[in-house]
């Protein structure tokens, strides 16, 4: 019987090609999952690079404000101590007028 060795070759070629099949089919799978790890590392990347440029601008932003806040303070003090300088001037002419009135 000859159909036993046909079966069994048709049987070999089948697996041969379904084997191809396979591998190629992995094969593009695998490509493609490296092409979007790339991608995924490159976004990450990008993401973190984007973080750490938005925490330097933070710092920056912060250390220009405890400047201001320092200039604030200190203009506050001398518009005080203005103030009480004139306070004493006023008081000082009102203390010469009532003397010499």
């Amino acid at each position: 019987m000859q159909v036993v060795p046909k079966l069994e070759s048709i049987e070999e070629k089948l697996r041969g090609e379904i084997s191809t099949v396979v591998a190629e089919a992995t094969e593009g799978r695998f490509a493609k999952m490296e092409v979007d790890l790339a991608e995924m590392r490159n976004q990450q990347y990008k993401f973190e690079t984007c973080c750490d440029e938005a925490g330097q601008a933070q710092q920056h932003m912060q250390s220009q404000l405890g400047q201001l806040a320092a200039t604030v303070s200190e203009h506050s003090a001398e518009l005080s101590d203005m103030g009480k300088e004139i306070k004493s001037g006023f008081q000082n002419n009102l203390v010469k007028r009532s003397r010499t009135e």
